[in-house]
């Protein structure tokens, strides 16, 4: 099976239908392989719950009580930089325990930004 960027195909052509390879993006969310395991644990408030929710490959993962949640799953290691953007985004909304990896990134992303900021004002 090929993955292809949608923002990046100018053209398609369906050749044949074959039922045997269609798959939704919960099945192919489902059906990812993790060769490098490493455990993602977050502190969400009311509105990381439901930032995460919107994400087809978080919101399985989310237990809350309405007004603040948690997450707890297995990430690939390959994957800590793109999942630690999305958590960045969330800002006080989502507090990453762990891992480590993924909190030091988090951390020396906010630290570039403010010597941006800082310099800015200079």
């Amino acid at each position: 099976m090929s993955l292809f960027r949608i923002d990046r195909i100018f053209d398609i052509e369906i050749i044949e239908e074959d039922p045997r390879t269609y798959m939704t993006l919960r099945e192919w969310l489902s059906n990812e392989e993790t060769k490098e395991p490493i455990k993602l644990k977050v502190h969400l408030t009311r509105e990381g719950i439901r930032q995460c929710l919107t994400n087809p490959w978080l919101e399985q993962y989310v237990a809350s009580d309405n007004e603040a949640g948690y997450m707890e799953m297995m990430i690939e290691t390959s994957e800590v930089r793109f999942t630690g953007d999305f958590f960045f985004s969330l800002g006080s909304d989502a507090i990453v325990e762990e891992p480590a990896e993924m909190v030091s990134y988090i951390c020396e992303k906010a630290q570039s930004i403010l010597k941006l900021y800082q310099n800015e004002n200079k």
